[in-house]
């Protein structure tokens, strides 16, 4: 900042500067009031909300604590109780005159279904026109229970056997006439406090159901409370229910008074739902509206606060919070108001104050820009005479010295300056004068000390430069040696690598061929042992094909024993059959088994025959086998000589190859010396001929040194003199 304002002329600078503080002065003074305002109309508006969801939660428990009075009151007359007797035989006996004793169609159609009155206006209606004793008994209570409803102003009043049927009910929903242990609604809220109270029928027991969806009231949210009923003689004798009305709860929280144009207050359940109708909202809200805000936990959690949040609209709220607990149900109290709605006065404050700070600045402005003038003015004058004299006009008049502030001091500030300059020019002139004397003597002395300097290092310079050239030389001849030396080296070392590289390969190929003549006589002595193999199998084959040829043999005498059977039998039929045919008729029979005899003599001895062909067949072809595998073994016997002997060759030949083997090792050994000897000479004349080389560069740089020392003492005596 100082540095821009360094930059700018006071003209500028000083009325910028002085609107800059009233900006300053008002923003602050602004900033401050506006934290002010915020911060006590928030705690206004938290006080005020605190205030009203005490009121909304002291209404709401007192209301509550009045149903709970007024069903305490209720169950324990005579009148809970008589009716609940009266209308409980009066249901029997529908129940017994309905046709399949199905008492729910029937009361249904008589006091919902055929009913004149609308649907809403159920109850206008006193009595059946059935003449039943139900509908006696509902023309004495009815009126009763129907001033009771509209009076307390409950959604519907209801009377409950200790078996669970709902006999009575005031506003005729299609719960009426069911059971609340087997029925459709056994699982509703009614039937919950229904069982809570049967469970435990006990006249200090009160069973309450937070509100939910409840279809016989077409799915709206329906909260219920119950007690027992007790006869004259202590008895239990039923329940007695209210279903909670929305109305007079949404009534108790949505009081206007004292909300402005944006609070409202509502309840919140365990799950987060709305238990009330939202101020703002057409439509009921209730189970339908989910507050998933801080406060709202917090106030299920048994907390009371103030908090700023975002409600259920997304739109930044101020929520006083708290609970409301009624027979193990908690209800959280929320009471809300807008921030922009409670805030809506700073911000008319801050409107306000930015037209006032703009007012005033440009009020300061404005007297700042003529405060200005009345000092840039004479600084404008006093600025063109320091210039003057800053480019040596010193006759000029210094402004303002009549003035007794701080510029008039100035003014006789650059007076003296004025004076001091005059005295300088003076002085000046005669310093010049002086000194030009001073600059010849000078002179002269270095013209002098620069020829007795030429004379002592020219000399010098003129020796260094010679020895570094015959240094040149002699390391131009050494490098040449030493090259040439290199270059032998390599040829030598060429030639033993070339050399290592044959003998490498020779004794490469030695062993290889060692290697396959090792092979060969491994498959020369498994092709022998192959043919050892076969010649016994062949031996044990030709035993096994004689053994054949003889069983064979014997199979032909058995079979030749078998024709001469065959011949007797059929001999010993034709004479059995001779002796029948003179045995007349009774000898009929003896002749039919005696051809039948003759019969499979003649077909056993044809078989036999074909046996004794097939036979002879294969005697034949044993022979032959025997005689072809005769000749196989003489061909493998032939086989396991020829391979025994080149088995034998090649032994020798993997004798004398090892030998070779050993022998050119040894040469790759000796060649492998050889270069590695050569390598070390080729290192040697390579570290000579490096040496050499820069010996022949230093030699030179010395000789470029010389010259550059040579033409620098020029140089230098050529200044001195012409300086």
């Amino acid at each position: 900042m100082p540095r821009i304002f360094s930059s700018l002329r006071i003209a500028i600078v000083l009325p910028v500067l002085i609107v800059l503080v009233a900006l300053l002065a008002a923003g602050v003074t602004g900033t401050l009031a506006y934290d002010y305002a915020e911060h006590a109309l928030t705690e206004q508006a938290q006080d005020k909300l605190t205030v009203l969801r005490i009121g909304r939660a002291t209404a709401l428990a007192d209301y509550l604590e009045d149903v709970d009075g007024d069903l305490y009151i209720v169950s324990h007359s005579d009148m809970a109780a008589r009716a609940l007797k009266d209308f409980g035989l009066g249901y029997d006996a529908a129940r017994r005159n309905a046709p399949g004793n199905d008492v729910t169609a029937a009361l249904q159609r008589i006091y919902i279904t055929d009913n004149p009155h609308p649907d809403g206006e159920k109850q206008r209606l006193d009595a059946g026109p059935d003449g039943l004793w139900y509908d006696e008994q509902h023309a004495v209570y009815h009126p009763w229970f129907r001033a009771l409803q509209e009076q307390r102003g409950y959604y519907d009043i209801f009377l409950i056997s200790p078996d669970g049927d709902v006999i009575y009910t005031v506003f005729k929903e299609l719960d009426f006439a069911t059971n609340l242990k087997t029925g459709a609604w056994a699982d509703s809220g009614l039937g919950t406090v229904f069982r809570d109270i049967a469970n435990n029928p006990d006249p200090n027991t009160v069973a309450f159901v937070d509100f939910e969806p409840y279809g016989p009231s077409a799915g709206a949210p329906a909260s219920f409370i119950a007690r027992a009923v007790f006869d004259e003689r202590g008895r239990y004798a039923g329940v007695l229910a209210y279903q909670m009305p929305i109305g007079r709860l949404d009534h108790i929280m949505q009081v206007s008074a004292g909300m402005g144009e944006t609070g409202e207050a509502y309840l919140v359940g365990s799950d987060l739902l709305m238990r009330s109708d939202s101020r703002f909202s057409d439509t009921t809200t209730i189970l339908k509206i989910l507050v998933e805000t801080d406060a709202a936990r917090a106030a299920m959690a048994g907390d009371e606060g103030v908090m700023q949040i975002r409600d259920y609209r997304d739109v930044p709220v101020i929520s006083a919070y708290g609970h409301v607990d009624f027979h193990g149900v908690r209800w959280g109290v929320l009471a809300e108001a807008d921030v922009a709605e409670v805030l809506g006065p700073v911000e008319d404050m801050r409107h306000f104050m930015g037209i006032a700070a703009v007012a005033v600045v440009v009020v300061v402005g404005i007297l700042g820009v003529v405060f200005a003038r009345t000092i840039t003015r004479p600084l404008a004058s006093m600025t063109a005479a320091m210039d003057r004299l800053a480019h040596g006009d010193l006759s000029g008049a210094i402004p303002a010295r009549e003035r007794t502030d701080e510029l008039g001091d100035m003014a006789d500030a650059m007076e003296v300056f004025q004076s001091h300059f005059q005295a300088m020019e003076t002085m000046k002139a005669d310093q010049e004068r002086e000194r030009a004397a001073a600059a010849a003597a000078r002179r002269a002395d270095l013209m002098a000390m620069a020829d007795r300097f030429e004379q002592d290092v020219s000399g010098v310079v003129t020796a260094v430069t010679a020895s570094a050239r015959e240094m040149e030389q002699a390391a131009n001849a050494l490098t040449g040696s030493a090259d040439h030396t290199t270059d032998q080296a390599a040829t030598v070392a060429s030639a033993a690598e070339h050399t290592s590289a044959n003998v490498n390969s020779v004794a490469s190929a030695t062993e290889q061929l060692a290697a396959s003549i090792s092979e060969i006589a491994r498959q020369v002595t498994q092709a022998k042992t192959t043919a050892d193999d076969a010649m016994a199998q062949a031996e044990r084959t030709t035993g096994q094909v004689r053994a054949l040829d003889e069983a064979a043999g014997h199979i032909g005498q058995v079979i030749g024993l078998i024709t001469d059977i065959a011949s007797q039998t059929n001999l010993l039929a034709l004479n059995a059959s001779i002796e029948a045919a003179r045995a007349g008729e009774a000898g009929r029979g003896f002749a039919i088994v005696a051809n039948e005899v003759k019969v499979l003599a003649s077909q056993t001895a044809r078989a036999t025959e074909e046996i004794g062909r097939h036979i002879g067949a294969v005697q034949a072809n044993t022979e032959k086998t025997v005689a072809a595998i005769s000749q196989f073994a003489e061909t493998v016997g032939r086989i396991g000589e020829v391979s025994a002997a080149v088995a034998a060759a090649v032994e020798q030949q993997t004798a004398a190859v090892s030998e070779v083997s050993r022998n050119t090792a040894e040469a790759a050994n000796g060649t492998q010396a050889v270069s590695a000897s050569i390598g070390a000479v080729t290192g040697s004349a390579e570290d000579a001929g490096r040496a050499a080389r820069a010996v022949h560069t230093a030699a030179s740089d010395l000789n470029q040194r010389a010259a550059d020392l040579s033409a620098t003492v020029a140089r230098f005596l050529s200044g001195v003199r012409a300086g």
